[in-house]
């Protein structure tokens, strides 16, 4: 009995020792859920915190595992809130912006984005600003250079002026003293002809001597101009006369103090500039030397103007105490004021001087040579007498390799025909031994304005 009892004790000890133990077992296990429960509310929480940051596909990209690999004891967050804070700085000056109110600066400033394409914009500009300007130094180096040689040049010919001019007084003296010296020879003779008269008057005979001098001399230039009319006539019935022995005109006025002329020859009578005449006496006779020229006259004569009815000539040979008059007859063995002058006109003009050289001003060309007695060719030939051409027609920039439009082609191909056509011309010419006139030269030929 007494041991039935203590197992009985036992069993009841033994079950209030085990539900004592699951109590509290279950309040651990309540305690312990209800930290657990706790515990993940705040990894919930923390979870939802970090989300706000970094999303689950950010924080496995590979921008974010390398900020977290060099970050160091800073976490991503603090790296970036630096680098944001850096960059605010470089291009607002300071962290206190917000990135609206930068985009906002940078579209008012017209400054396009990304920045770091239009800084290497701006540094390749740059450099291509400074290469220029490096080539603009030497421009201008080289535009020192030639006017420090001009400057140079200059003073070299201001120099040669210097001394021409200090010999042309050198010799203007000398002439003046020459001049007084005949001057005052000139007088003593006139004094001396005067002189002479007066006795001449004082003596009848003497004085009819002279008269008959004179009549003897007349006599003779009138057998003189018989001989030289029998010539004439004589040469005209043989058949043989030669029309070169005849004056080309004769002198209308003299300026000896000016040593100018003018003659009765002008543009109807297809004078040139630069064309000589021999001047005679009105009774001289003309005639042709051994080597087919004319005999040398009292003066020699150039033409330097061309009026419609007259030119001026200046007298580049006097001879000795010879005085030129109004009447001197003029001649020059090759002029022929009948002939026909033939020339081949090439090109444009632009004789207004109007900057553009035209078609209609070549027309306005031919029609002066014709309008002065010349005949127009079509072809240079050996019978042509002068080439005259127009503007020189640039060469044309090659075409680029990928030019198809046959209208540009075309047109670059006519710019190289009108320019090889001129260069032609120009090589003909000078073969043949032609003239070449340009526009100027040719205007000044023909008269059309005075020089």
């Amino acid at each position: 009995m007494a041991t039935r009892g203590r197992g009985g004790s036992g069993w009841m000890i033994a079950t209030v020792f085990l539900g004592f133990g699951f109590f509290i077992s279950l309040v651990l296990a309540i305690i312990f859920n209800m930290q657990i429960n706790k515990a993940r509310t705040a990894a919930d929480s923390a979870e939802t915190n970090l989300r706000r940051f970094v999303t689950v596909q950010l924080e496995r990209s590979q921008d974010v595992s390398e900020l977290a690999n060099t970050s160091g004891n800073k976490s991503v967050v603090g790296v970036l809130l630096e680098q944001n804070s850096t960059l605010k700085n470089m291009i607002a000056g300071t962290s206190q912006v917000t990135p609206e109110s930068i985009s906002s600066d940078l579209d008012a400033s017209g400054i396009p984005v990304p920045l770091l394409n239009e800084i290497k914009r701006l540094r390749a500009e740059e450099a291509a600003a400074a290469q220029r300007v490096n080539a603009m130094e030497t421009e201008l180096r080289d535009a020192i250079e030639a006017r420090t040689a001009a400057i140079a040049a200059r003073s070299q010919l201001q120099a040669t002026y210097q001394q021409s001019l200090q010999d042309a007084e050198r010799r203007l003296a000398a002439q003046q003293d020459q001049f007084t010296g005949y001057q005052s020879e000139t007088k003593k003779k006139i004094d001396l002809f005067e002189d002479r008269i007066k006795e001449l008057q004082n003596n009848s005979s003497d004085q009819v001597a002279t008269l008959q001098a004179t009549a003897d001399q007349k006599e003779q230039e009138i057998d003189v101009l018989r001989r030289r009319l029998d010539d004439i006539q004589r040469n005209e019935g043989t058949g043989n006369y030669d029309p070169r022995i005849l004056p080309d005109g004769k002198l209308i006025s003299v300026i000896p103090d000016e040593n100018l002329c003018y003659i009765s020859l002008g543009k109807r009578d297809h004078l040139v500039l630069g064309l000589t005449f021999e001047v005679y006496a009105v009774d001289a006779l003309i005639k042709i030397n051994e080597v087919n020229e004319l005999n040398r006259g009292k003066a020699t004569i150039e033409v330097i103007d061309v009026a419609e009815n007259s030119a001026t000539c200046r007298v580049v040979r006097l001879g000795q105490r010879q005085i030129l008059v109004a009447g001197d007859v003029i001649g020059n063995v090759v002029y022929d004021p009948n002939a026909t002058i033939q020339f081949k006109i090439h090109g444009e003009f632009d004789i207004d001087n109007t900057g553009q050289a035209t078609q209609s001003d070549r027309r306005r060309v031919e029609n002066l040579v014709e309008n002065w007695g010349g005949v127009l060719m079509d072809e240079l030939t050996y019978a042509t007498d002068y080439l005259v051409l127009g503007s020189e027609p640039e060469f044309p920039d090659p075409l680029p390799p990928d030019t198809i439009d046959p209208i540009e082609i075309a047109r670059h191909a006519a710019a190289v025909k009108k320019f090889e056509e001129y260069q032609d011309l120009i090589n003909t010419a000078r073969e043949l031994t032609i003239p070449v006139l340009n526009q100027n030269r040719f205007l000044i030929m023909i008269g059309y304005y005075r020089r």
